[in-house]
């Protein structure tokens, strides 16, 4: 195994741990999503979207491998990543729930328990993984009751690192660009699930 390998299975063992959920998540509904979700499909028209990161949240601005936080952005300039994280799941949510049109009105909570994103050291050198994950509700937007039960979500993508992470960069595949993209996919496909 040479350099590289050894630190990408590390990586992998770390965010693997890092992933895991506690017993409270294991109990919540998981579905399982398809990216490419048929818009019309949805049985929702989202009315009203909160997104909620917690300041519980652990931040860290290290540039290592793999930091042990809850928060890892460096898409911003830095600065406050709690209102960094909010502004960028809530437009690219918006943006994702824009076209549901179904005959169900909704309003969509979604709370944030993790958002790592690459350092610029992982980046550079090994890549890794977008490690982002949500609770989801869909509410009822004049009871606010449950439409459906909550769900957890794991929307951990694959992100470039190396020569592939700079050819990407300069092609406008920025973390931010991927990440945006990605949340889109994510809450669209959640809301159109199968229950």
């Amino acid at each position: 195994m040479n350099f590289r390998q050894i630190v990408m299975a590390g990586l992998l063992s770390l965010a693997t741990v890092a992933a895991s959920v506690s017993v409270a998540e294991a109990k919540m509904r998981r579905i399982k999503l398809d990216e490419a979700a048929n818009v019309s499909a949805s049985q929702y028209e989202v009315t009203k979207l909160w997104v909620l990161v917690p300041e519980t949240l652990k931040v860290s601005e290290a540039n290592n491998y793999l930091p042990m936080a809850d928060i890892v952005w460096r898409g911003d300039p830095p600065g406050n990543r709690y209102e960094q994280v909010d502004t960028l799941v809530t437009e690219s949510m918006e943006r994702g729930v824009a076209g549901l049109n179904g005959p169900t009105k909704v309003e969509v909570v979604v709370q944030i328990s993790r958002f790592h994103c690459l350092t610029e050291k992982a980046r550079a050198e090994v890549g890794g993984y977008y490690g982002i994950q949500f609770y989801l509700s869909v509410r009822d937007p004049v009871t606010k009751q449950p439409i459906r039960p909550d769900v957890w979500i794991d929307a951990t993508k694959i992100a470039l690192g190396g020569q592939a992470a700079i050819v990407a960069e300069l092609a406008g595949s920025t973390q931010k660009a991927v990440v945006s993209e990605h949340l889109e996919r994510m809450i669209r496909a959640a809301l159109v699930a199968s229950e």
